[in-house]
């Protein structure tokens, strides 16, 4: 091996490790952000944001962090699934969590107490519309998946059963050994059904 691969290939597995090392860590804040106000004492009295203390700030923005890291994890994945109708699922599914983390990153940051109710139900409705359109687009993909399947077998069936005795694609000594074996993997497929 050469001195210019051998140092690509140490870069790249350097390359890998600091990504899984990055991964990680962004991993265990999206899992630790919900929690860590509970280390804090609840009888400090500093404001935070309009928050009464540093432990109500964290509480309240502890979940939004972790719909924003799971947002930013499912779009860069998306980058990268082969399907280009997984693909848009992710990717939808990674701007609902996005939105989501938004919408609570402004309530916390407003200057003030609360969001108007228009908002409020504007981000309910707008987030019903798109799951709602996402569950049926998914369940149609399910189903145009399983009638493609249906029909992918079907078809083999047919070759297996009907074409290769049409056909004489069996010797004639081995046809008898085929035969057995073709009614067994028949009987077993109807038992699964």
């Amino acid at each position: 091996m050469t001195k210019k691969k051998l140092k690509a290939l140490t870069t790249g597995k350097l390359v890998v490790k600091l990504g899984v090392i990055l991964l990680g860590a962004v991993l265990l804040l999206c899992f630790i952000a919900p929690y860590i106000h509970i280390i804090l004492s609840k009888e400090d009295t500093h404001k935070v944001f309009g928050f009464r203390n540093l432990r109500s700030f964290l509480y309240a923005i502890g979940l939004p962090i972790s719909l924003f890291t799971c947002a930013t994890l499912l779009l860069f994945a998306g980058k990268y699934v082969p399907s280009s109708i997984q693909k848009v699922y992710i990717k939808i599914g990674g701007f609902l969590f996005l939105y989501s983390a938004v919408f609570q990153f402004i309530w916390i940051f407003w200057a003030t107490t609360d969001l108007s109710k228009g908002m409020y139900y504007l981000s309910i409705a707008l987030i019903s519309i798109v799951v709602t359109v996402l569950y049926i687009k998914t369940v149609q993909a399910y189903q145009d998946i399983v009638y493609r399947l249906k029909r992918i077998i079907r078809r083999l069936f047919a070759f297996i059963i009907s074409d290769v005795d049409d056909k004489a694609l069996i010797d004639e000594h081995k046809k008898d050994a085929f035969v057995k074996e073709r009614e067994a993997v028949m009987e077993e497929v109807s038992e699964m059904l």
